[in-house]
């Protein structure tokens, strides 16, 4: 099995799992754990998309006995450098030739720079619509007793439903 499958497995095998925060937004035990991983570690509660992406593989990379190519981001807790990695090395690729496991990153809100992270699971088809597995994503069905008042309800893992034309997202082929 490729690194880039496993991957995806150990992510998708977390989506499984129900792993989502469970005291606060961006904290509990697993979400400490992927922040702990990162390099530079973070030890507080955070934004872990990309800590969970880093970790998923970080597993693979163990399990397979090969090198982790995410280990070179220079901010592996910070989306924007999987970009500035991505960039640097002539990694991204277009939707037509995204296959899955690729990197998907996106750009939520107003800002300019890149600020969540998932891994394919379906490719886009021709109309842009794919799906991805990402960390520190909002659980629509969580149960009403764990949403929080605020407007950012209870995060975890799960397998999105995305489209190509609502935000930018850029696609990045991470395992050659």
């Amino acid at each position: 099995m490729s690194l880039q499958d496993l991957t995806l497995g150990v992510a998708l095998c977390e989506a499984d799992m129900d792993v989502k925060e469970t005291r606060g937004n961006n904290a509990g035990e697993r979400i400490m754990e992927h922040l702990a991983n990162v390099d530079p570690p973070i030890h507080s509660a955070a934004p872990w998309c990309a800590a969970a992406v880093q970790a998923w593989s970080d597993i693979a990379s163990e399990e397979t006995g090969l090198s982790n190519p995410l280990d070179s981001v220079r901010q592996e807790a910070l989306v924007q450098s999987y970009h500035e990695w991505a960039e640097e090395n002539s990694l991204i690729v277009e939707a037509g030739d995204v296959v899955r496991g690729d990197l998907v990153l996106y750009t939520f809100g107003s800002g300019d720079r890149w600020n969540h992270i998932g891994l394919v699971v379906v490719p886009p088809d021709a109309s842009g619509v794919f799906r991805a597995v990402e960390g520190n994503t909002p659980l629509e069905d969580a149960p009403e007793d764990e949403q929080r008042d605020s407007r950012d309800k209870v995060d975890g893992v799960a397998v999105k439903p995305r489209r190509t034309d609502r935000y930018p997202v850029e696609f990045v082929r991470w395992v050659s």
